[in-house]
């Protein structure tokens, strides 16, 4: 009699148990109950569509392995045997699918619409993706389209962000938020907020320097950026303990002023290295016109307080020995 109970006992916290590991295992299929699309990428993209602010919304959804046909056991080796047919895979098991997301936001989209827009790119996808960057990949795109068409290279826009598998939720929703400001402004190429060193490269020196105030006021670019212009004529490595707003806006003026010169400001980005200004590219007496606007003494008032900015002047035609001095002379 007591076997009997210590036996029934058993089977019933073993059904317990199972029911629970039951409970807490996900769901192979992941259909939502008001789903109407075929496929979770279709899910996916038809939700992001619906979205004030989305131009368009597309997903891939690729089987990892692809199912074969297979033979009966008892029928292998058999003459005219037919292979059993390859077994239907569940299109909402995203244990099986590697899924790629790509929005594409629209052109003045406000900038708090493109935050909410990816906040539920970020919902989507946490709520399907199994296996990290491996199976699920999301990014939201903004800006002009460059490249393609007739061009060597592919199209993209001047801006993307990843949304999954990014670590941080709340830094993609904040990198959607500037990242559609600043792809407004006027010749802005590309953009990214997003990385650990944030970048911007418009078409021409002057619209840098018109957007550059701006870009100061965003928290991505007060600890720092890459600064393009020109189709890299011009580059600055902005660091701001160790380069001022005033040396920024001093160099982009030399730029506009030299158009033909090449104007990269090199900053390794640690504090036991500091900046230096190389001017490459001049033509005539133009090494010894910048000399003369850089060393001027009006110049001292953009250097930091523990040491000027030096330049270095070189590549000179016509074989001129190079030319360098520090901001404000001395």
């Amino acid at each position: 009699m007591k076997f009997s109970k210590l036996i029934a006992l058993t089977l019933v916290a073993l059904g317990v148990l199972v029911g629970v590991a039951g409970c807490s295992a996900p769901a192979l299929s992941a259909k939502p109950t008001n789903a109407t699309e075929p496929s979770i990428a279709d899910y996916v993209a038809a939700e992001l569509r619906r979205m004030p602010g989305v131009e368009s919304a597309t997903a891939m959804q690729l089987p990892l392995a692809p199912p074969r046909a297979t033979r009966p056991p008892e029928t292998q080796g058999t003459p005219g045997s037919s292979p059993r047919p390859a077994p239907t895979l569940d299109p909402w098991d995203a244990h099986l699918w590697k899924v790629q997301i790509e929005v594409i936001l629209a052109a003045g989209v406000s900038p708090s619409a493109a935050a909410t827009v990816a906040k539920k790119e970020r919902a989507l996808s946490d709520r399907f993706a199994i296996g990290g960057a491996d199976q699920w990949q999301a990014v939201l795109e903004a800006g002009t389209q460059t490249g393609g068409g007739d061009t060597d290279t592919s199209p993209r826009r001047a801006a993307s962000i990843v949304v999954y598998p990014a670590k941080d939720p709340q830094r993609v929703v904040q990198s959607a938020r500037v990242t559609a400001e600043v792809v407004e402004y006027p010749g802005v190429l590309s953009f990214s907020a997003d990385t650990q060193v944030p970048s911007i490269e418009t078409s021409t020196t002057q619209q840098l320097a018109d957007v550059y105030d701006e870009l100061q006021k965003t928290a991505p670019f007060r600890a720092g950026a890459d600064y393009w212009a020109d189709g890299g004529r011009v580059r600055i490595a902005d660091v701001p303990d160790h380069l001022t707003d005033a040396a920024v806006h001093a160099i982009l003026s030399a730029a506009s002023q030299f158009p033909n010169a090449q104007f990269w400001l090199q900053t390794p980005r640690d504090r036991d290295h500091w900046p230096v200004l190389y001017v490459a590219k001049l033509t005539g007496t133009q090494d010894t016109e910048i000399a003369a606007l850089f060393s001027a003494p009006a110049m001292a008032n953009a250097n930091v307080s523990i040491a000027p900015l030096p330049y270095i002047i070189t590549a000179v035609a016509g074989g001129a020995p190079s030319l360098s001095g520090n901001f404000g002379g001395g």
